[in-house]
């Protein structure tokens, strides 16, 4: 079977579901008598140990829900009603989605550049409640500095929201020790790579005062308050809220089977991204200095600019998403995919390298201005590299760019 074909779906057992179960010890059967964990309470758990208590901050509670955009509509959706300040560089799916949730509640959004922690002060008012980026902009790569915007956003009572797909499992990331709420999707390199299941995790950290600021979320105070108006928080107050929005909106419950399979999964994610990022230093090499290649960002590749140092400090090493300009524009862009070397997917983290067009797909909501500041142009590649073989993957490169 070719490397790129989907591995086919098959139906699950009950022996490979017990197997997952007894992994996880002291953790009764579901269907054991007189009750026991649900697998969802599984994947929970599962990610309290390899996402949440990663270098040693331990998270105030999970969430599971369907997939990353389902985690980050329920973020969005317990955060609007007040202002927020946003990274610019924003997967397009994702920021059309902030958009519109706050477009209906009349809040308002600046956008702002990701690596500027002095803009998103200067943005904030007395109206904003929030700060929202992505842990790794997809898909050119820009790491914030935590450390400032974090301590920016609690001396100002902001709560720092961050979609931190990207960075789990990189070896330094420790996200709830500067965020108070991670989104993360579960589909991708946390939940094996293989585009099988589906599912997205919100964790929430222990550093934001949330009985205390809770009621300037309309979410909150709608769906929590007590008789008087106050302003009640269950213990996982974002997992009630998505029981509650999927309730409304289909936000979305993971498939159990779909649970378990990632929790099973979760404990090999530092060592295949690991092989992943490797790979990316090597493929980046290959590229940086091609006769056909006019720029190439790799997170972490470098040392001399500001951006390759917060990736050295946050991540542990460089990313294993690659953006690679070519010189050609849009017609060596489909030239590269249409060699068929590498599976042409917008799927991201993957064990199989694959290649997408980002201003034709995953960010066509971008002007043309917008994708510029990006380092998004006609000839962009982005190159989410995989688990392959480091022989394998540099002869199709070398083959792709033979145009």
């Amino acid at each position: 079977m070719d490397q790129n074909t989907p591995l086919p779906l098959v139906a699950p057992d009950m022996g490979l579901f017990e197997d997952g179960i007894k992994s996880f010890q002291g953790i009764k059967p579901p269907y054991a008598r007189g009750g026991g964990t649900s697998a969802t309470q599984i994947l929970e758990r599962a990610c309290q140990a390899h996402l949440g208590n990663h270098r040693n901050t331990d998270p105030l509670s999970v969430a599971i829900v369907s997939s990353g955009q389902a985690a980050n509509h329920v973020v969005f959706k317990a955060i609007h009603g007040g202002d927020l300040v946003s990274s610019s560089h924003l997967f397009g799916t994702t920021k059309v989605d902030l958009k519109k949730t706050f477009e209906r509640t009349g809040g308002k959004i600046a956008w702002v550049d990701p690596g500027d922690t002095q803009a998103f002060i200067d943005n904030t008012t007395l109206a904003t409640t929030t700060w929202f980026l992505e842990a790794i902009s997809n898909p050119a790569g820009r790491v914030p500095d935590f450390e400032s915007l974090s301590h920016a956003a609690r001396e100002r009572g902001i709560m720092l929201a961050v979609d931190a797909t990207l960075a789990a499992g990189m070896p330094y990331f420790d996200g709830l020790k500067y965020a108070d709420v991670l989104t993360i999707s579960l589909t991708k390199q946390a939940g094996g790579g293989q585009n099988l299941h589906t599912g997205g995790a919100i964790l929430v950290g222990n550093n934001f005062a949330w009985e205390d600021k809770a009621a300037r979320f309309p979410e909150f105070k709608e769906y929590f308050s007590d008789a008087a108006g106050t302003v009640v928080l269950p213990s996982s107050p974002f997992g009630a809220l998505a029981s509650k929005i999927s309730l409304h909106e289909g936000s979305g419950v993971i498939a159990p089977q779909s649970a378990l399979s990632i929790a099973r999964s979760l404990p090999g994610m530092g060592d295949r991204v690991a092989n992943m990022c490797e790979n990316a230093r090597m493929l980046a090499e290959i590229l940086d200095g091609h006769e056909k290649v006019n720029s190439v960002q790799l997170a972490g590749y470098k040392t001399n600019d500001v951006n390759d140092a917060c990736t050295q400090k946050y991540l542990g090493k460089n990313h294993f998403v690659i953006l690679v300009d070519l010189k050609d524009g849009f017609a060596a862009a489909a030239s590269f995919i249409n060699a068929q070397q590498f599976a042409h997917a917008v799927a991201l983290g993957q064990q199989n390298t694959a290649i997408s067009h980002p201003a034709s797909s995953t960010h066509r909501q971008y002007s043309k201005d917008e994708l510029a500041k990006m380092g998004i142009y006609p000839g962009t590649i982005r190159i989410s590299v995989g688990c392959e073989a480091p022989r394998t993957l540099a002869r199709k490169l070398r083959r792709a760019l033979t145009f």
